[in-house]
Formats: C-alpha cells, sequence, structure tokens
C-alpha cells in the first residue's frame, strides 16, 4: 500500500470559508469579551463628564449609563450560554451607548458640545481596539450611531448644527471613517492568519498519516522476509517523498511568515499615507483662513474663522501624532551624518502659525557644530515633538526657546531651555509615560515625549528633563557624532 500524496496547494483550496469563519469567531470571542467589560466599567465612570456638560439632567444619563452596565452584563451571560453571537456581543452595548451618547445631544446646549464630541470619539476609537467582524458591520453601526447624532442634534432647539460641526463635529465624522478603516484591516490580517493557520494544520496532518503508513509497512516486513528488497525500496522511496514534503513545509512556513511581516509593513504604511493625506488639506485650508483673517475687518467672522482654526489645528496635531508614532516604529533606518540645522530652522518655519509669542535662539549657527550620526526622518520627530512642547507650554508674553550644542569626544549634547509653566517634580515623573499630558487643559495626545525618548534610544542616544513650576523647562538630548560600531 503507497504513501497518498497530496500537494500544498491543494490543501489551502480545501480551506472552506465556513472553516475560517469559525476559527475567526473563536478569535473574536476574546477581544469581544473584554470590549464588553470595558464598556460596563467605563462607560458609568464617564458619567462624570455628563456633571459638567449637561447639568441639572446629568442624573437622567447616568441611569441610562448604568442600564446599559446591567444590559450589557446580561449580555455577556447570554453570550457564556450561547443564546446571543459572538457578533452580538459587542453590538449590543456598542448599539446602547451609541443610542445614549446620541440622546444626550438632545439634552446639551452649545457651550458643551466640544466635550460631549469627544466623548462620542472615544466610543470610536474604543471600537477600533476591540471590535474583530467584517466591513459590513462596521457601516451598519457607525452609519446607525451617526443617523441618531443627526436627529438628536436637530431636535435640540439650542444647538446650532454648524457650531456643532466646528466644535469636533468634523473631528467625530473624520474619526468615525478612521475607526471601519482600522477595524477592517485587523479583520481582514486576521482572516489571512488563520487560513494560513488551517492549511498549515491540514499539511501536517498528511504528514502524520504517512508516518503511520510507514510503520505499518516496517511490521509487514517483519513476517515477509522474503520479499526484503522488494520492501526496502518501498521505504527509501516513500522516505525520498517524506524529505521532499518538509521540505515543501518548512518553505510553505517561511512564505506565509514572509506574507504576514508583509501585511504588518502595509499597516504601517496605511496609517502613515493616511495621516500624510489627511493633512495635507487641513494645512492648506489653514493658510486659506489666515489669509481670510487677514483680508476681512469682520469681528464677527474673524471669531468663527478662528474657531474653525483651532479645530483644524487640533485635527493636525493628532495626524501630525500618527505620522510620528509611524516613524518611531518603523523599524528600519538610515543612518548617515548630517547637520540638525537645517532641520530644526524648518521645523521652526513649520510651526509659525503657534509661536506668534515665543523667540527662538540657536547657538551657536553655524552648521558645523550641529553634525550627527542618525536617521534623518526619526531626529526630525524628536525635534517636532520637543520644540512644539515648548511653544505648546508656553504662557509667557515674551517666550523664549534656547537651543545649544556642544561637541563631547562621542556625542553632540544638545540641551532645549524654555520659559514656560514648567513641572512639578510629579508631572517630571510621568513625562515620558505614553499618553502623558502636562494639565487638563492640554489638546495633545500625550505622544510627544514618549516618540521623542522612543526614537533617542533606537539611535544609541540619551533624553533628559529637568524643570522648575512657573519657571521653565531644559531637555538634554545626547546622540552619537560618528558610527563606533
Amino acid at each position: 500500500m503507497g504513501i497518498i500524496s497530496v500537494k500544498n496547494e491543494a490543501q489551502l483550496g480545501n480551506i472552506s470559508n465556513a472553516d475560517v469563519n469559525e476559527e475567526v469567531k473563536k478569535s473574536a470571542s476574546r477581544f469581544h469579551i473584554i470590549g464588553a467589560w470595558v464598556a460596563i466599567i467605563f462607560d458609568p465612570i464617564f458619567g462624570i463628564t455628563d456633571y459638567f456638560n449637561i447639568g441639572e439632567n446629568w442624573t437622567v444619563i447616568l441611569a441610562l449609563r448604568i442600564l446599559v452596565a446591567l444590559v450589557t452584563l446580561v449580555a455577556i451571560w447570554m453570550y457564556k450560554r450561547d443564546i446571543i453571537s459572538v457578533i452580538m456581543l459587542p453590538a449590543i452595548p456598542f448599539t446602547l451607548i451609541s443610542l445614549q451618547n446620541a440622546f444626550t445631544y438632545s439634552l446639551i446646549d452649545n457651550e458643551h458640545i466640544l466635550g460631549h464630541n469627544l466623548n462620542y470619539l472615544a466610543l470610536f476609537i474604543g471600537a477600533s481596539l476591540f471590535l474583530v467582524w467584517p466591513v459590513y458591520y462596521s457601516l451598519i453601526a457607525m452609519g446607525g450611531s451617526t443617523l441618531a447624532t443627526i436627529y438628536f442634534v436637530g431636535q435640540n432647539q439650542n444647538l446650532n448644527f454648524s457650531h456643532f460641526l466646528v466644535e469636533g463635529g468634523v473631528l467625530l465624522a473624520m474619526a468615525t471613517i478612521f475607526s471601519i478603516l482600522m477595524i477592517q484591516a485587523r479583520y481582514s490580517l486576521r482572516v489571512r492568519e488563520i487560513r494560513a493557520r488551517l492549511a498549515l494544520d491540514a499539511s501536517l496532518k498528511i504528514t502524520a498519516d504517512q508516518k503511520v503508513e510507514i510503520q505499518m509497512q516496517n511490521a509487514r516486513l517483519v513476517d515477509k522476509t522474503e520479499e526484503l528488497d522488494k520492501a526496502k525500496g518501498q521505504i527509501e522511496e516513500m522516505n525520498a517523498q517524506l524529505v521532499g514534503q518538509n521540505q515543501n513545509l518548512e518553505q510553505q512556513v517561511l512564505e506565509r511568515t514572509a506574507s504576514i511581516q508583509e501585511a504588518n509593513k502595509q499597516i504601517k504604511k496605511l496609517v502613515y499615507s493616511l495621516s500624510h493625506d489627511f493633512r495635507t488639506p487641513m494645512v492648506n485650508a489653514q493658510g486659506l483662513l489666515q489669509l481670510g483673517d487677514y483680508y476681512n475687518n469682520s469681528q464677527e467672522l474673524k471669531g468663527l474663522m478662528h474657531k474653525i482654526g483651532d479645530v483644524m489645528y487640533e485635527f493636525d496635531e493628532k495626524l501630525r501624532n500618527m505620522m510620528n508614532y509611524s516613524v518611531y516604529w518603523e523599524e528600519s533606518t538610515d543612518m548617515k551624518q548630517f547637520s540638525l540645522l537645517p532641520f530644526i530652522k524648518q521645523i521652526w518655519h513649520d510651526l509659525n502659525y503657534l509661536h506668534t509669542n515665543v523667540e527662538l535662539i540657536i547657538k551657536p549657527e553655524n552648521e558645523a557644530a550641529w553634525r550627527v550620526f542618525g536617521d534623518i526622518e526619526k531626529l526630525k520627530t524628536v525635534f517636532y515633538c520637543v520644540i512644539a512642547n515648548g511653544i505648546k507650554y508656553n504662557d509667557k508674553p515674551n517666550g523664549l526657546i534656547e537651543l545649544t550644542a556642544r561637541e563631547t569626544d562621542k556625542h553632540l549634547v544638545i540641551t532645549v531651555v524654555d520659559n514656560g509653566q514648567g513641572m512639578d517634580k510629579d508631572q517630571q515623573k510621568k513625562a515620558f509615560e505614553m499618553f502623558y499630558r502636562g494639565n487638563a487643559m492640554s489638546k495633545g495626545t500625550g505622544m510627544g515625549l514618549f516618540v521623542a525618548k522612543g526614537i533617542v534610544e533606537q539611535l544609541a542616544g540619551s533624553i533628559e528633563l529637568s524643570s522648575t513650576k512657573n519657571v521653565g523647562t531644559s531637555i538634554t538630548i545626547r546622540l552619537p557624532i560618528k558610527n563606533h560600531l
């Protein structure tokens, strides 16, 4: 009896969509359960913001939040007993929280619209972290949420729809689109991974069956010594088949590993590309707003244009942080020796809309004194984060940022000193943590110094911070001058 020969391509073709979908549901279960518990815990906690945004009606929304948490808890219980599907488990809290947030628009006024828009934005960001389902579910869920929002905003006579768009509505719409894309990217990657794993398991099963067949043939050889020569030839032939199939399996594993790595690279490229594409029209629009403000003397129009400019600046900052985070996670580096000075001046020029009350001093001003060995794009990101922080947290009428450079045996030591708000000791301990913001009024993402520190350490450098409250902050960055490897 011969060994059954099956090609790897045939195994891939035998993986049914039903098997893949079943594995996807099992994989999604863990994320969806965690997402449901997050909704149970954090949705009532977010009721604290209702006290400030809604006023006397905050208890109504708090009651709704508690009810949503209880219903979500029941949904988890029903899922554990196979009463509802893995798709329905997150759909229930997402739908209820969407309706709750949409209904809240009927109770607030223009003054508190931005705060609630940011609360709503948190829902979509959270959804993109936990949801694993096809894109049409995202379109249905996000579309229903959008329609409910439009309805309740229209029902509130105290709200102006244009004001709603300016105070975070546009940002909310962009976040909705980006969340749909992120959920679909994760879902597609998970499907590819599962299909590859199932095909590999099937191939391994074939190899195991072949080994059993060899053992049976060896047993028959013991009983039939007279056919020893013929059996020996069969064994050698079957061993050759096994070697060939093992080699094919190793190649298949390498190819699928490379496919997964390529998919991860494509996701990083997608984040960077989307951030860049979104940011270009935002920058153009900011320039047009500045021209409109310069040529128009109407105070009302100027006020509106300034508000629009603030929202667009906030959105631009988030896109910029996405681009910075993409540069930080890029594993490859293009190391070379170059001068930092031209790039520092370009960064200052790019931030001209922020530093109307801040002066920049650079010592020394000759390019040769600023030469380092590193990756240009990564170091541009580092100094953008540090200089932008020095501008944003400077509350002095005559702000000042001073950059100095001095050379040691192996490093260029750059010091960035400002006379801004400064930080106390507790704030300094958290300054380089992800998502930490210096104060509650900050509109940043809290990623700047975290990204800067990560990149500097990637390039074999170091970064330190010292600060005095209400006096200013000093950041010291040490970077290699040459390649010492």
